[in-house]
């Protein structure tokens, strides 16, 4: 999250309600977490790979679908907490997607770009996604 800049903020001249803390209490707290470092946070190591990790996501509600092991294959999972089950009834408390049953057309569809005949399309298409390079940018500046 990324916080407004106190140059930004606006300050009532007739407040409409009390304060929760004190004008000195919120200078001392800024003060203490100014030097202050945030904590990282870290997110815990897998011991499985998974090939499509961050792109695959639910048909159902659109969030992305965590990687899951389960009788030694790779799935794709999306768990739906039953508090947000009322706003999207028709989704099942856990979906599950095999990540074998993803890749064959995936690896199609590479081959396809990449053959013979579409490679230099595939090439250019992909070039001019990426914009300019940054020394280009360097450059050019």
């Amino acid at each position: 999250m990324r916080w407004n800049d106190r140059s930004d903020w606006i300050w009532s001249e007739q407040p409409t309600h009390d304060a929760p803390v004190s004008l000195e209490q919120f200078t001392a707290a800024q003060a203490v977490f100014s030097g202050a470092k945030r904590a990282k946070v870290r997110r815990e190591r897998t011991k499985h790979t998974y090939l499509l990790s961050g792109h695959v996501y639910c048909a159902e509600c659109g969030r992305r679908m965590q990687g899951s092991w389960n009788h030694k294959r790779a799935y794709y999972r999306c768990k739906f907490p039953a508090e947000y089950a009322v706003a999207k009834e028709k989704h099942p408390k856990t979906i599950y997607v095999r990540e074998d049953s993803l890749t064959p057309a995936i690896d199609q569809w590479l081959a396809q770009l990449f053959d013979d005949k579409r490679i230099d399309e595939t090439c250019a298409a992909l070039e001019a996604a990426s914009g300019p390079d940054l020394a280009e940018q360097n450059r050019l500046a």
